[in-house]
């Protein structure tokens, strides 16, 4: 027996598998005519909405996250790791409070959601080591007294 009878747009559609492929047309032509929206059920604008949303942060992941791919074993980075405002703050020799109190000003923060806050252990031991660097770079205080 043949799955229910499915027309888009007066086109028959034999298969249930083409529902998804019809809602994604539906989908399409909403993107290039969005003043059809009125066309559609209230239901339908939720059902959409979720897709897109959904689809909007695959977009953003695959924009924002270079390609596995494209990149040869040299050019992908360590699993980075990321570690507590408690770990952070034994790696800096500063207290938890100091660490959450300054966490806009390092560059190594990642703020996961409104309240949780995170540190990225590859950036923090790379900004640790060019403030080292600096500090081996820049003359001393003593070096800057006697220099007339």
């Amino acid at each position: 027996m043949a799955g229910p009878v499915l027309f888009y747009r007066d086109q028959y559609l034999p298969d249930v598998g083409l529902k998804r492929m019809a809602q994604m047309r539906e989908l399409a032509d909403l993107i290039e005519h969005p003043e059809e929206v009125s066309a559609i059920s209230q239901r339908e604008a939720q059902e959409m909405l979720i897709k897109i949303s959904r689809l909007q942060t695959a977009l953003l992941i695959r924009a924002v996250v270079p390609a596995v791919e494209n990149c040869s074993d040299e050019k992908l980075p360590d699993r980075d790791r990321l570690l507590t405002p408690e770990e952070t703050g034994k790696r800096l020799g500063r207290s938890v409070r100091w660490i959450y109190r300054n966490a806009k000003n390092l560059p190594f923060a990642v703020k996961l959601s409104r309240k949780c806050l995170r540190f990225s252990e590859a950036r923090l031991t790379k900004w640790i080591d060019q403030k080292l660097a600096m500090n081996r770079c820049s003359p001393s205080d003593k070096d800057r007294r006697r220099t007339p």
